[in-house]
């Protein structure tokens, strides 16, 4: 078996992935992305891209700071508990913008052009 293989089979076993990252400069993470990407709910401390991946898939990611609340959160917070809507996929990702879009205003005056 491959290493890749290895790794997507892990994540896809596992009750929940728990990211304490200890920095909230953290740009992206590849294991909160795989994680997401084989359904397992992520735990994580909070940084711009768990929030990111918060607002899109509420039930798969929880973001906390405080760790005395990981122990209640990880119980409450496992593949169990889930009823799975579907994996995140640019299809569910296009529609979800398209839909936080068609949200905005629509009456903007748009510049004419002088031609």
């Amino acid at each position: 078996m491959r290493a890749d293989d290895e790794w997507a089979q892990m994540l896809g076993s596992a009750a929940a992935v728990i990211c304490p990252y200890d920095t909230r400069i953290q740009c992206v993470s590849g294991v909160i992305a795989e994680a997401l990407s084989v359904g397992t709910p992520v735990l994580a401390t909070d940084f711009p891209f768990a929030r990111e991946m918060q607002h899109l898939y509420p039930d798969y990611v929880a973001v906390e700071n405080d760790l005395r609340e990981w122990p209640k959160l990880t119980r409450q917070f496992t593949r169990k508990s889930l009823s799975v809507p579907g994996y995140p996929n640019w299809p569910m990702f296009t529609k979800s913008l398209l839909e936080e879009l068609s949200t905005l205003r629509t009456d903007v005056a748009l510049p004419v052009s002088s031609g």
